[in-house]
């Protein structure tokens, strides 16, 4: 008869440390559950904060480089640094000079654009001084401001500066996408 009780008492020993364990590992994976979806959320809280924060200086650099393109088009560096009086190697150096002032202010920009649009960009700048090149070479021999000009804005007619339209438009899909998020 003793042995009986003790074998009772061992079965409801192990009934209450059975439940005990089945208690405690359904709570510990609710807990575990539980706070795998406060990080998610605040994983969530963060990216969104970081891009609330971003959104504005991606905007501003894409604004910066769409007028860093238009600035060093021909037609209006020819506008900008054409002072007259200038002669053809005078004016050819301030040209060049000032789409590499331009390109330096906007240098840091590349840090919030995707490196396809920032290689664009990059793409215009230089067929722009390609483009330059081309003239000076190419020009008449009487070392002219104005034939320099008239040379510069027929090849920029004849042509047109492809890699500046590119990276415009690659700047506007990316600002569409920026500002759709």
């Amino acid at each position: 008869m003793e042995n009986s009780v003790w074998f009772n008492i061992t079965i409801d020993f192990a009934k209450i440390t059975l439940f005990g364990l089945i208690l405690f590992g359904v709570t510990y994976l609710v807990l575990r559950h539980l706070d795998r979806l406060k990080n998610r959320e605040l994983s969530f809280k963060k990216r969104m904060e970081k891009e609330r924060e971003m959104l504005p200086l991606k905007l501003k650099a894409q604004e910066r480089l769409v007028i860093f393109l238009e600035r060093i088009t021909p037609t209006s560096l020819l506008m900008r640094v054409n002072q007259g009086g200038y002669t053809a190697a005078k004016l050819h150096y301030e040209l060049l000079k000032a789409v590499r002032e331009e390109f330096e202010h906007n240098m840091s920009m590349q840090l919030y654009v995707s490196p396809e649009t920032w290689a664009a960009t990059v793409g215009g700048r230089d067929e722009v001084v390609l483009m330059l090149h081309n003239c000076v070479q190419n020009a008449p021999a009487d070392n002219s401001s104005i034939t320099l000009s008239q040379a510069i804005l027929e090849a920029e007619a004849r042509s047109g500066v492809p890699a500046i339209k590119r990276g415009l438009q690659m700047l506007r899909t990316e600002t569409e996408s920026t500002v759709r998020i």
